[in-house]
């Protein structure tokens, strides 16, 4: 069982976390005919986590998620998962939405127009849809474990607030910005949200499901379509603990988030 986590699938970016729109339709038709894609509430729920296709076989099973809100989510990546209908989830910071210009990456060097954030009009039109989650992703998207208890409470309070007055909800899931945290800002979090996702890991333990440690494997430009099917599978499980290491010493500049 593995969490899949992108964040621009156009490519005309440089950063190893945009993909190409075309290799990202291609991951999405193989997902499709080769694993069970189901959506976070049904791995938080436990819910179609022994479905067999119609052999009576096993699949992978995978849940695509979605970082920053990029306004590609919208225009691209939406329809195609309505297309297929397939389930994901899209991790929104508020403040991003709210100010285009501070765009969430550690790299500001790679940014450009075309970085733009979907509009609150936008993700009220993907909230209503059955297929789209909306998850928290902090308000400032700085890293939780370079902030203070208080900090991190007013992104949280801050990024709840900004949800109830355009959405008219609070989330229930949430994503670390970049991945980053430890005991201290998962204790803030607390039982505010039902999950938590991170980066690191690999793969998700199905018999021992913490939900609010669920890590994701990053999906980069660099994998071409083997390197992709083999995260899938769940075969470079070991590679993401050390990533996730190195993603922390170099501080993720090489991934440009």
């Amino acid at each position: 069982m593995v969490v899949l986590m992108y964040h621009r699938v156009v490519g005309d970016s440089g950063l190893e976390l945009d993909i190409d729109a075309e290799v990202f339709r291609r991951q999405l038709e193989w997902l499709k005919k080769n694993c069970w894609v189901i959506s976070l509430d049904s791995l938080v729920d436990g819910e179609l986590l022994n479905c067999k296709d119609e052999q009576g076989l096993d699949k992978p099973k995978v849940v695509l998620t979605f970082d920053d809100a990029y306004l590609d989510f919208y225009e691209f990546v939406w329809p195609l998962l309505k297309s297929m209908q397939l389930p994901a989830t899209l991790y929104a910071p508020t403040g991003y939405l709210e100010n285009p210009s501070e765009v969430p990456l550690s790299d500001k060097s790679s940014v450009n127009k075309h970085l733009l954030p979907v509009s609150w009009a936008m993700l009220e039109e993907l909230h209503r849809c059955p297929l789209i989650t909306i998850g928290a992703h902090s308000h400032s998207h700085r890293e939780f474990p370079s902030l203070s208890s208080a900090e991190i409470q007013n992104e949280l309070i801050t990024s709840d607030a900004y949800f109830e007055k355009y959405l008219g909800y609070k989330p229930k899931h949430f994503a670390y910005p970049r991945g980053a945290w430890d005991e201290a800002s998962q204790g803030a979090l607390g039982e505010r949200y039902q999950s938590h996702t991170l980066v690191s890991g690999g793969v998700v333990d199905l018999a021992r499901l913490n939900p609010r440690e669920l890590p994701r494997v990053p999906v980069l430009r660099s994998d071409g379509f083997f390197w992709f099917k083999q995260r899938v599978w769940g075969r470079l499980a070991l590679e993401e603990k050390l990533f996730g290491v190195l993603r922390k010493r170099f501080q993720r500049r090489r991934a440009g988030y």
